[in-house]
């Protein structure tokens, strides 16, 4: 039975992963609310705290996002990380970029903004 409480969304990015003095390359296989799996190697262990950066990379440009993040589990092809930064809203903007090639492009920009405008507004972000 599944015990997971919030469906993966497929996503594809470059990362590092970085603990314990060490950094590995991987890419993002999938997030959900508050976790992603991250294809990468490694030795890591259960509960235990790293840095995690996600590089969203668009032609010649490239923006790397670093989070905090907490290992779940370990497979042998990757590792499994909770983090408190990866919430719904940061979804809605994953969304966007995974949509950044199809007809949906210009609302779900639309949606994010006003979305960021209405935090700013509440002094959230």
């Amino acid at each position: 039975m599944e015990k997971r409480k919030y469906s993966r969304v497929p996503f594809h990015a470059p990362v590092f992963v970085s603990s314990r003095g060490r950094t590995y390359a991987g890419e993002v296989e999938n997030v959900c609310h508050g976790g992603m799996f991250i294809k990468t190697y490694g030795d890591f262990s259960a509960g235990e705290q790293v840095l995690v950066s996600v590089s969203f990379i668009e032609g010649s440009s490239n923006l790397s996002v670093t989070m905090p993040g907490r290992v779940a589990r370990q497979t042998s092809d990757g590792v499994a990380l909770h983090s408190p930064h990866i919430d719904t809203h940061s979804l809605i903007h994953l969304e966007y970029l995974m949509a950044s090639n199809n007809d949906k492009r210009d609302q779900l920009m639309t949606d994010f903004v006003d979305y960021v405008t209405s935090q700013q507004d509440r002094r959230l972000l």
